[in-house]
């Protein structure tokens, strides 16, 4: 395969940078941040937030999150972790608990870089109680 165009290089973003349309400001990044991911409860951002506190846990996270790798966090040792993230309850209404349950089946797709997964991490939102569901960030639930 011949690449015409490389991997762009990210930088961290501050939430105080602006969002423009032409000339004039229309908010800020964190305010798009505020809009976008709020809801950390939905399957997507769930699993994003779990990434993000085995990055930090690890102490890779002065990266960005790399969408779309055959990895979730890679560690600065050169460790790879694949995250996977449950919860009984979700954002929408539902007629009974989610059923618990992580498939670590070798598995083969497209890499960031180089290599496949070394470790694999599962986590679960514990509680089935409602009133958990929307109760604050707390990473050690």
């Amino acid at each position: 395969m011949n690449v015409q165009f490389g991997p762009l290089t990210v930088r961290r973003r501050n939430s105080s940078d602006t969002l423009r349309a032409g000339s004039d400001a229309v908010g800020t990044l964190g305010d798009f941040w505020q809009w976008a991911c709020s809801d950390l409860v939905d399957s997507t951002m769930r699993g994003v937030l779990a990434e993000y506190i085995v990055d930090t846990a690890l102490g890779s996270v002065d990266s960005t999150r790399v969408e779309w790798d055959t990895v979730d966090v890679r560690t600065p040792e050169g460790c790879r972790v694949e995250v996977k993230s449950a919860a009984y309850l979700q954002s929408w209404a539902q007629k009974a608990l989610s059923k618990i349950s992580f498939s670590i089946a070798p598995a083969t797709g497209w890499d960031a870089s180089t290599g496949t997964k070394a470790v694999a991490g599962c986590g679960w939102r514990s509680s089935p109680t409602p009133s958990v569901r929307s109760s604050g960030i707390q990473a050690d639930a």
